[in-house]
């Protein structure tokens, strides 16, 4: 799967709420979003494998995705830079939690009682 503009735009946006990201939020992933993204990833280098150095850019910019997800309350799964249904759920929920909608990280499983009015 490949990160969606709106994905791109929510790790610069969630960049620039750390102050690490100063640029447009465009969605484009150039060399400035880049430079962003190492310095996320140096910073939390003790939550990513062993390796991630030589990662590709695309798989460093899922990883931080996957991160800043996780950071805001949306389970992406392990921490490994590849988008898969976990971290493309989270990543929804995070993209929409940025734009202000209320999300709810739950699952309701208690039965409703009685019949529909």
């Amino acid at each position: 799967m490949e990160l969606r503009k709106t994905e791109a735009k929510a790790i610069q946006r969630g960049l620039e709420k750390l102050g690490l990201y100063t640029k447009a939020i465009d969605g484009d992933l150039g060399p400035n979003s880049q430079t962003a993204v190492n310095a996320y990833l140096m910073a939390n280098a003790n939550r990513l494998p062993d390796g991630f150095q030589g990662w590709s850019n695309k798989r460093k910019f899922v990883a931080c995705l996957q991160m800043l997800s996780l950071d805001a309350g949306f389970d992406p799964g392990v921490i490994d830079g590849w988008m898969g249904t976990n971290t493309r759920n989270a990543a929804t929920l995070y993209v929409s939690s940025l734009d202000g909608l209320q999300i709810f990280n739950v699952l309701d499983f208690e039965p409703i009682d009685g019949k529909p009015k």
